[in-house]
């Protein structure tokens, strides 16, 4: 959790409140995070990446699945 430190007034010490944070999604995640935002097995990720259907790139030698293309891709083949 995380606090933001308000500045008081007077002598009176400092106040924390709590700052909400919402989760940001990446655009380019593992095949692991995906699986996982996306509800889809990692093995279902895996065949897409073998066939070329998985949008991404290489970063090093892990492959990095641009997920707002995925959403895209998964809507346009009607697997909504």
């Amino acid at each position: 959790m995380r606090y933001e430190i308000v500045a008081g007034s007077g002598r009176k010490p400092a106040s924390k409140t709590k700052v909400v944070q919402t989760p940001e999604i990446k655009v380019f995640n593992t095949i692991r995070e995906t699986s996982r935002l996306t509800g889809l097995s990692e093995k279902f990720l895996r065949n897409m990446h073998k066939e070329n259907k998985l949008p991404g790139i290489y970063c090093g030698t892990r492959f990095m699945v641009n997920y707002p293309k995925l959403i895209k891709v998964m809507s346009e083949d009607g697997c909504e």
